[in-house]
C-alpha cells in the first residue's frame, strides 16, 4: 500500500511540476516497431475523446473511445484498446495495450521520443467449441516501439 501512495505521489508531483513550469503535457503519440507494427494514439480528439489505430504485424484495428480504456499502473499508464470488429461468436478476442510514461514537453513543446512495448493479447473463448477447453486462454506477443510524443489542439 506505501509503494502505492508513493507511486501516486510522484504521479500527482510530476504533473504538478508540468503544470507549474508552464510545461505541456503529451497528448498525441506515435510509435512504430518491427515487422510493420505501428500505433497512433490520441488522448483527446477534436471529439475530444480518445483515438487509438494500430498495425499489429501488418494486421490493422482502428479504435474509437468506447473501445479504450486508460490504467494509471506504477509503469506507467496502460492505454488498451479492445478490437470486436468482426468476431464470431466462438471467435477470440484482440486486445491491444501500449504502455506510456507521463510525457511532459518543454515549454516550448518541442517533441519527445522514447521506447515502450506494445502487445497484442488474443483471448480465445473458452465457453464455445469442444469440450472440455484445456490451454492458455490469453496469447501475448511483445514488440518494442520507438515512439514520439507531441501536444496536439484540438
Amino acid at each position: 500500500m506505501k509503494q502505492l501512495i508513493s507511486v501516486l505521489a510522484v504521479l500527482v508531483g510530476v504533473q504538478a511540476m508540468a503544470a507549474s513550469n508552464n510545461n505541456i503535457q503529451a497528448n498525441h503519440f506515435v510509435c512504430k516497431g518491427e515487422q510493420n507494427t505501428q500505433v497512433s494514439y490520441d488522448a483527446t480528439s477534436i471529439t475530444g475523446k480518445p483515438l487509438m489505430h494500430v498495425t499489429f504485424r501488418g494486421e490493422e484495428a482502428r479504435l474509437n473511445s468506447a473501445a479504450i480504456t486508460r490504467t494509471v499502473t506504477n509503469i506507467g499508464t496502460l492505454v488498451q484498446g479492445v478490437d470486436n470488429h468482426m468476431v464470431p461468436l466462438d471467435g477470440p478476442t484482440v486486445r491491444y495495450n501500449l504502455v506510456l510514461p507521463i510525457v511532459v514537453l518543454g515549454s516550448n513543446g518541442a517533441a519527445e521520443k522514447f521506447e515502450t512495448i506494445l502487445v497484442q493479447t488474443s483471448v480465445a473463448n473458452p465457453f464455445f467449441g469442444p469440450r472440455p477447453f484445456t490451454g492458455t486462454v490469453e496469447h501475448n506477443e511483445f514488440v518494442t516501439v520507438e515512439c514520439t510524443a507531441e501536444q496536439v489542439i484540438s
